[in-house]
């Protein structure tokens, strides 16, 4: 030991840090060395460690693995061994170091305690291999650290000790042994220890974390082909829906203190803390390694102005080493901090989305909020990310800001305040915007969400308005919102312009003031060590700035979103009023069979004494004080069938909503048994999600086929399904639009029944019906022997229709004032004279008696289409090609080549001035070095560098202006204007093949894009190149040498980009195609809620929509993930340049100024090759957006493509002559000669079993009234849908259909439809908040007067005043279903009287010379009205369209007697023409 103490020094028992007198002033000391390099670290361990072990000890055994393990404990015990030599070396020692007794205790204290760290490594090894299925993080950090730090002591040891058996000696080898430790501990154990994770995320070590190493053989993967969803890594349990609803509704529900965003923020802390506070370390290491940086280059500068030494080899060498350490470091750290930051976003997104969605499910049927969900899910929730993924950075800039601030004042003295004082006033700028920003963004998101709530609507209902022949001026009352959003949006964005002005100001100011205000007297090492102070100082500042309208907006959605999570919930007022076991026992709980019914007295008498409703003094409305039932007391037995009646508006689909519990305002007490959990309800327009048949019929339940087999024979589906193409996997459609209305009602009853529960709650279910498919269903269900006879179920039947009261055990009439009328048996109320005789009840008499067969019927006028056929328009954008620059052209001539030169102008000015005010710097401090005493020179130097620097800062605002402003709002018109047109003028097919989300989709979310994303890439990218070009060639000054790297760093970048840009295109297609059926999901829960909560099917949507949320969340995060993994290899990259840099500088002593201005640049170069790539990328995968909407207006053909257009006079049809001759018509054919995506050669057809109509030859005269009769798929609807030209005739040679002697075929689909007054059988009603005047006259063609007029006449007009008049916003739940029919009924009058104005004013009709003639079409007007209301409406269509050819279909055998003929259809055909005296419906 001797020998190792004559070489210590006075110095080594100082904390130095840096040892002075001894080993060239070139090493640290060795007490510094024992407390922060030992000591620290090995306590820190010792703390972290002992907690890590008490929580392994609690967890069971999940890996095997014994070689692995056994060689791990292995190596640790030689370390420990070898830790123990040393320990015993300095324990035998006496004296060291000039008698120092405290460094020699002290040595042996930090010898101690690294062989305490070592032995608890070794257990902490051996319990974390066998139960955590990743490396410990705890025991990697740590070895790693302390190996790079022992490597410091291993060096100094060496060097003092001069024996080979010294300390020295045995301490470089326990380092070696320790760098085995760590390599072993950092191989995955998955792959020898046989763990299986459904994602690899849980076995990732910090050194896969931090190099991203596991996503390449996905990121190669996709560069070679095409990925879908299952080649994608599944997400980390701990970030599935299925985790995190739970977590979020906890932390939400504890947090009720608390109100509005405060609520939602403390729940999500709640919720993800630790996942929000992981980022914070490597943050923190980050900063640390950029504050670095500027020493560095202060370091640098001195090294080249000093003159050369004998110790200049070793500086240099050392400066080289620093130079890694400091670039390798923020590398790593960036990694860990990215990972952990898109972690954190991730588990941000999951919360709030299924938090919404869950909401969703709770909302009252009448919340305004309800389609708020929509654009909450898409934009809201992705402004969040955006905002809360800077939140780190928001934080540590500011604390980087004040310790540069505090830097910058040792090097420049007061002068430090001037920057300081820039960024406050811009500070200030930035606030008083930030104050006018919430409100410009929420008049923008409110624009936003409206229009795409109205797009949603036309998307589901397109078929009823192309009946209507609205769709071109709905298409254009819809670009007409979209214009005012864009307005809005542009007066946000101008506050986006001020921000980001101010954040670049104190950088581009900051140093002209800087220098202006120091003193004169600075060389070129002090003006670059500032220039790097005053970057890392503005900097941050710039983030903050760019950061905060990002967070302001994300405030605003927080608002937003928390306001929607409080709002007000469906409160279920029912009450339990009788205990299950006194209720008697259903067969619910298996299929029904005839040995299982109990029909004993006992059970009998006591269902009529245990009612399963009973509602006492109810009052029932959906807005407060406006009650539409009222005085409401009544029982409702169990297993019994109840019938409820009344005339339209007499609120009985409110008194069915009453019993689910879903009435928002109420008074009085419903009382309900326990077992009423589940009720089978069917509402009046059915709830038919966009799945196959089989999938909606069975629903939530166990697939039994005996018992499907039977629902479907009950419900006269099986003859339907056995001609569809698919059978009972056909695709329904969006809300059940490839199915007929019928079709509809009997998938809704036949998934009710399936579902077997004890109460079915029906709502006017067979109105669409034929009188042969309604009295066969009925029979089926409720005769003697029918399903829900034999389940002993309660029934509750609201109907507008009297012929089945025969089948009622109670009758219940409700009054026009909403009041119970009368009730009772149905002999007791036909012997009534009350008010119930006015009701016909003496219709139903005979009900009872009729059949319960069911005959065989061909289908319904369906096209449905095969399951999962994705349309062309998405799928095509990953084949598309990098760099497609038709997509660029198409894009970009939407700004005009004026704008577009100014833009490109401005840039190349920006990045010039941006740039060569670094030169101009250099040449300024050159001078003031080379000449100290010439103060002549100051004011033109000061002057020039002025100018370059207020120049740049102009030119930035300049093209930020023009893409913010004028660039969105040209390219947002024209790509929404062609999609709008594109949309509206589609086929029909187009909406039963494709499902609403996708075609949503295209105007919410890639509009989005359009409108946020793209226009800054694409400014952030070309600025990036033209600064990156400028970088290099001045980095490439300092030392010419240095240029020689960029052909293979250019190679390498290009390799980089390529493979990254294959792969984060196909994920950001991914993402965008999983978010679709999050929407089309969604859009259907709206639809169903009362349904879906009737059922209980709740939580199984809420899983349906975990699969849902998971499966987008898996593109986006690894897209996120593959980011952060080019960020950290650009990192890397410029780790390598900056070292190279450094070496060859301080080898060949370039010259100061410009080695001063490299690593200057240096210090953003990385990060600025990082955002050209990523902007590259970002602009790639935003141009995915611009593809898809031009591939949807190119792909989808408009129906009229091809069509020879003759333009007919202005007053036809001006009689309504309607001749068909030898018409046949096929929906499949429709579909394959006019596809919906391309131009496919003309089909043959061969057999008439896919013919909706066939041989059709029919000629009707001017003015008169045909109604057209037949069962359902008769083909009824496909002759309506013929003369509005939605349903094209197989091409023939002797096929005619003309109207006044115009071949239809001729004339324009538009025209057509305009010209024909149709009334759908599912009145359109815009979304809520349009008004009731643009609902009536979407046209925007009638005065106040006439609109008046129409509404008076069908008796709506005192409602509507009542609601405050046309113009006030309208409501649907203002209207019952009936009224609804006579709200459409006004529009047809509207129109016709409109019509005859028009045509009078143009001299073309004379009024009161003849009547006006054209054509009337009526699709099942009457289905869902009372016969007082059927009455009224034959009678306005009787006086307003006298002189019109009116072709009704019907299946009401009263309503005949206002029509002159009748037509007859069969399978397709028409079976005969008939007098009305002789008709009875088929």
């Amino acid at each position: 030991m001797a020998s190792w103490q004559t070489h210590t020094c006075p110095s080594d028992d100082t904390f130095g840090p840096i040892v002075h007198g001894c080993r060239n002033d070139f090493d640290f000391t060795l007490l510094f060395e024992h407390l922060f390099f030992t000591i620290v670290p090995c306590t820190a361990f010792l703390v972290a460690s002992s907690y890590k072990i008490t929580q392994l000890y609690r967890v069971e055994q999940i890996a095997n693995g014994k070689l692995l393990q056994g060689t791990k404990s292995a190596v640790h015990l030689a370390h420990s061994l070898l830790r123990l030599t040393i320990l015993y070396n300095f324990s035998k020692t006496t004296v060291i170091c000039h008698d120092s007794a405290r460094l020699h205790n002290i040595g042996i204290t930090a010898a101690a305690c690294v062989l305490l760290a070592a032995l608890i490594a070794l257990i902490l090894s051996w319990l974390a291999h066998s139960r955590c299925p990743r490396p410990s993080f705890t025991l990697t950090i740590f070895l790693f650290l302390t190996f790079l730090l022992d490597l410091a002591q291993s060096r100094t040891l060496l060097t003092i000790s001069s024996s080979p058996w010294g300390i020295g000696y045995i301490f470089s080898t326990a380092t070696c042994v320790k760098a085995l430790a760590l390599l072993l501990e950092s191989y995955p154990k998955a792959w020898a220890s046989g763990i299986k994770q459904p994602s690899p995320e849980p076995t990732l070590g910090i050194f896969s974390i931090m190099t991203y190493y596991w996503l390449n053989p996905l990121i190669l993967l996709g560069s070679r082909r095409l990925l879908g969803i299952a080649d994608l890594y599944n997400l980390d349990p701990q970030m599935t829906s299925k985790e995190l609803d739970p977590k979020f509704w906890a932390s939400w529900n504890t947090s009720s203190n608390w109100k509005g965003k405060a609520r939602l923020l403390i729940a999500l802390w709640k919720a993800m803390k630790w996942e929000l506070l992981a980022p914070a370390i490597p943050r923190l290491a980050k900063l640390g390694f950029g504050l670095c940086q500027p020493f560095l280059i202060q370091a640098v500068g001195h090294f080249l102005s000093n003159p050369k030494t004998s110790e200049w080899a070793r500086e240099g060498r050392a400066l080289v080493g620093v130079t890694a350490m400091i670039y390798l470091g923020s590398a790593a750290s960036l990694g860990l901090y990215q990972y952990y930051n898109q972690r954190a976003s991730s588990f941000l997104r999951g919360l709030l989305v299924v938090g919404i969605y869950r909401k969703t499910t709770e909302l009252r049927l009448s919340s305004d909020d309800s389609k708020a969900s929509l654009t909450l899910v898409s934009a809201d929730v992705e402004r969040i990310q955006q905002g809360a993924h800077g939140f780190h950075d928001i934080w540590a800039s500011i604390i980087e800001f004040f310790i540069v601030a505090c830097l910058l004042y040792l090097q420049l003295g007061l002068a430090f305040l001037v920057p300081i004082g820039v960024a406050s006033a811009c500070f200030l700028v930035t606030v008083g915007i930030g104050k006018t920003a919430p409100r410009l963004q929420r008049a923008w998101v409110d624009a936003t969400e409206k229009r795409i709530g109205i797009t949603a609507t036309l998307i589901e209902n397109m078929k009823s308005i192309k009946i209507m022949g609205v769709n071109k001026q709905l298409g254009d009352f819809v670009q007409a919102m979209r214009d005012v959003e864009i307005e809005a949006g542009s007066s946000f964005r101008m506050t986006i312009i001020y921000s980001v002005t101010c954040s670049y100001a104190p950088m581009i100011l900051s140093p002209l003031l800087t220098f202006a205000a120091t003193s004169r007297d600075f060389d070129t090492t002090r003006a670059f060590t500032s220039l790097a102070f005053i970057r890392l100082l503005t900097i941050p500042l710039g983030k903050l700035f760019q950061l905060l309208p990002a967070l302001v907006s994300a405030t605003a959605c927080f608002e937003r979103v928390a306001s929607y999570l409080e709002a007000e919930s469906r409160s279920d007022y029912r009450l339990r009023s009788f205990e299950p076991s006194e209720v008697p026992n259903g067969s619910n709980s298996g299929r029904p069979r005839e040995n299982d019914i109990r029909n004993d007295e006992n059970a009998t008498a006591f269902s009529n004494a245990t009612p399963a409703f009973s509602i006492k003094d109810g009052y029932f409305g959906w807005r407060d004080n406006n009650f539409v039932l009222r005085q409401i007391n009544l029982s409702i037995p169990q297993s019994k069938v109840t019938m409820v009646v009344g005339p339209v508006a007499s609120g009985k689909s409110t008194f069915c909503k009453a019993l689910l519990g879903e009435v928002p305002y109420i008074k009085g007490n419903v009382y309900f048994t326990h077992r009423l959990s589940t009720i089978g309800f069917c509402d009046q327009s059915p709830y038919i999600p966009n799945a196959t048949l089989r999938d909606i019929i069975v629903g939530h339940s166990d697939y039994d086929e005996v018992w499907y087999k039977d629902v479907l024979e009950a419900t006269a589906l099986s003859q339907d399904i056995a001609t569809f193409a698919q059978r009972d996997q056909s695709v329904t459609g969006s809300n059940g639009c490839n199915l007929s209305g019928g079709q509809r009602q009997r998938v809704a009853i036949a998934r009710a029944l399936y579902a077997r529960p004890s109460v079915f709650v029906f709502d006017d279910i067979f109105s669409a019906l034929d009188k042969k498919t309604e009295d066969s269903v009925f029979a089926n269900l409720f005769g003697s022997n029918g399903l829900i006879r034999r389940l002993r179920a309660t029934v509750v039947l609201c109907s507008h229709s009297n012929k089945h009261l025969g089948w009622a055990d109670l009758i219940i009439a409700l009054g026009a004032d909403g009041k119970v009328k009368d009730q009772g048996t149905h002999q007791e109320l036909e012997e009534s004279q009350e008010y119930t005789h006015s009701l016909n009840i003496d219709d139903a008499e005979n009900a009872r008696d009729e059949s319960g067969g069911s005959d065989s019927q061909e289908s319904d006028d369906l096209h449905v289409g095969k399951p999962d056929s994705a349309p062309e328009f998405e799928i095509d954008d990953r084949q598309r090609q990098i760099g497609d620059f038709i997509v660029y052209k198409r894009y970009l001539s939407t700004l005009g080549p004026v704008l577009l030169g100014l833009f490109f102008l401005l840039t190349l000015a920006y990045s010039f001035c941006d740039q060569f005010g670094t030169i101009w710097l250099k040449f300024w401090s050159d001078y003031n070095t080379n000449h100290p005493d010439d103060k002549s020179q100051y004011g033109f130097y000061l002057g020039i560098y002025a100018l370059i620097q207020i120049s740049c800062l102009t030119c930035m605002g300049g093209f930020t202006a023009v893409t913010c402003i004028q660039l969105i709002k040209n390219s947002g018109h024209v790509f929404h204007l062609r999609a709008i047109n594109t949309l509206m003028a589609a086929p029909l097919s187009l909406f039963s093949m494709t499902p609403s989300g996708i075609l949503l989709n295209r105007f919410a979310q890639d509009l989005n894009i359009i409108d946020t994303e793209i226009e800054e890439y694409l400014s952030d990218l070309v600025i990036c190149i033209e600064i990156s070009c400028a970088m290099a060639i001045i980095i490439a000054t300092a030392s010419p040498y240095v240029a020689l790297s960029y052909p293979f760093l250019g190679v390498l970048l290009y390799l980089l980009q390529k493979i990254y840009l294959k792969t984060s295109r196909q994920l950001r297609f991914l993402d965008l195609e999983t978010k679709s059926p999050i929407f089309t999901h969604l859009l259907e829960t709206l639809s169903g809620l009362s349904t879906i909560r009737a059922f209980g099917w709740n939580n199984a949507l809420a899983t349906t929509n975990h699969i849902l949320v998971d499966n987008s969340q898996r593109p986006a995060y690894l897209l996120a993930l593959i980011q952060s993994w080019l960020a950290v290899n650009l990192a890397l990259m410029v780790a390598v340049l900056a070292v190279l840099v450094v070496a060859l500088v301080t080898a060949f002593r370039a010259d100061v100024g410009l080695a001063g201005a490299s690593l200057v640049l240096l210090m953003s170069f990385g990060t600025l090759l990082s955002n050209t790539v990523n902007n590259w990328t970002q602009l790639e995968l935003g141009m995915g957006a611009v593809s898809r909407m031009e591939t949807f207006c190119e792909t989808v053909k408009n129906e009229s493509h091809g069509d020879a257009v003759e333009t007919p006079s202005e007053d036809w049809p001006r009689y309504g002559d309607i001749k068909m001759k030898d018409v046949s018509a096929s929906y499949e054919y429709m579909k394959l000669s006019r596809d919906t995506f391309s131009d496919p050669p003309h089909p043959s057809i061969t057999g008439n079993q896919t013919l909706a109509v066939r041989e059709l030859n029919f000629t009707i005269k001017a003015g008169e009234k045909i109604a057209v009769v037949g069962r359902t798929g008769s083909g009824k609807s496909s002759i309506v849908l013929l003369l509005l030209r939605l349903l094209d005739p197989l091409p023939s040679d002797n096929q005619i259909i003309t109207i006044d002697g115009l071949p239809l075929s001729k004339v324009d689909r538009d025209t057509v439809r305009s010209r024909i007054i149709a009334i759908p059988q599912d009145t359109f009603l815009l979304p809520e908040g349009t008004s009731w005047r643009v609902n009536l006259d979407p046209y925007a063609v009638a005065s106040l007067d006439e609109c008046e007029s129409a509404l008076q006449q069908v008796g709506l007009w005192n409602l509507i005043l009542g609601h405050g008049g046309l113009e006030e916003p309208m409501k649907a739940d203002f209207l019952s279903q009936g009224q609804k029919q006579l709200f459409g009924i006004a529009r047809a009058v509207l129109r016709a009287r409109v019509r005859a104005r028009l045509l009078s004013t143009q001299g073309v009709y004379h009024a009161g010379a003849t009547k006006l003639g054209g054509v009337v079409l009526l699709d099942e007007v009457t289905a869902s009205v009372d016969s007082a209301t059927d009455s009224l409406i034959h009678e306005i269509i009787h006086r307003e369209f006298e002189g019109y050819t009116v072709l009704a279909v019907t299946h009401k055998e009263h309503a005949l007697q206002d029509f002159d003929r009748v037509m007859v259809l069969e399978n397709g055909a028409i079976k005969e023409f008939r007098n009305v005296a002789c008709v009875a419906i088929p």
